[in-house]
């Protein structure tokens, strides 16, 4: 027999209270040269039992941070985000409150597009976006109230009584000549200098009154140039609201029949066959049944 024993034994034999001897373990033969292969190994042998080596202690899950902590959201973002301890998993659980922080258009560092802001933080109809792109008129509209002296002073052209009027304005509040002349564009920003307390000298007397509204907008749908030119009749200068009228202004009773455009649109690419959509908006006029002051009404 061919005796076999490893050269090197990688892990250390364990204890062993009995006594250490060698047997052997037959792993085949060569028929050909009539050889067997054996090996052979350490037993313990008596009463003693093998020790097994130690095994390393585990480690207990413990959270490094405690059960709970809190971290600030990232630059650009408000709100908090609150980790809590999962023992099962041995992690902590994200909980993100962050909510994307408001931007301030009328910052210094403000890069973006200054319109779009105003549009998305206040709204298209707010006064802080009609200042920032509409006429002066509709910006004193819509931070005046419509029908007041402040709101008539701000439209180009006053005559008349509103043209004395309006200079007992600018007079009372010397920064309305500026608010008309430009700075109302800033009001989201700058604000809007102080209502002018003016009043006519006709306040005694009232009149029937209404409040212009914006209707329901109207479309138009055509595929030639005739459907075209039955738009642009729509659109007709002519029937065209005077600049002074706007929503939220009241207008004398004896204009209940208000109905002009504030805007149209008819779209042409030059091709036949194509789906156009136009549109017009038209301003009405709105019974209030209650009567009004002179310095209340815009005139036509």
């Amino acid at each position: 027999n061919s005796f076999h024993m490893f050269n090197e034994i990688s892990n250390d034999f364990p204890g062993c209270a009995g006594t250490v001897t060698w047997q052997e373990l037959e792993l085949g033969a060569d028929v050909d040269t009539n050889t067997t292969y054996t090996d052979v190994y350490l037993v313990c042998n008596g009463t003693g039992d093998v020790t097994p080596p130690d095994e390393p202690e585990e480690e207990e899950c413990q959270a490094p941070n405690g059960q709970t902590y809190t971290e600030s959201c990232p630059a650009g973002q408000t709100g908090t985000i609150t980790y809590t301890w999962n023992q099962s998993s041995c992690s902590y659980k994200e909980t993100n409150n962050c909510t994307q922080a408001e931007e301030d258009c009328c910052s210094p560092n403000f890069r973006g597009n200054f319109a779009e802001c105003v549009k998305n933080k206040y709204g298209e109809n707010s006064p802080e976006y009609i200042c920032y792109n509409g006429t002066a008129y509709q910006c004193g509209v819509a931070v005046f109230g419509g029908g007041s002296v402040a709101s008539i002073c701000m439209d180009t052209y006053t005559t008349g009584k509103q043209a004395e009027l309006c200079k007992q304005c600018y007079e009372q509040v010397p920064e309305m000549s500026g608010f008309r002349a430009g700075g109302y564009h800033r009001y989201v920003c700058d604000g809007a200098p102080k209502k002018c307390s003016v009043s006519s000298s006709q306040n005694d007397s009232l009149y029937g009154c209404g409040e212009v509204y914006t209707a329901p907008q109207e479309t138009f749908t055509y595929r030639d140039i005739v459907g075209r030119t039955d738009c642009l009749n729509k659109c007709d200068s002519r029937s065209q609201c005077p600049s002074n009228i706007q929503p939220g202004v009241l207008i004398h009773a004896s204009h209940s029949g208000l109905d002009c455009w504030v805007q149209c649109y008819c779209p042409w690419s030059g091709y036949t066959g194509q789906t156009y959509t136009g549109y017009r908006v038209k301003l009405k006029y709105k019974s209030l049944n209650r009567q009004c002051s002179y310095d209340e009404l815009t005139w036509m």
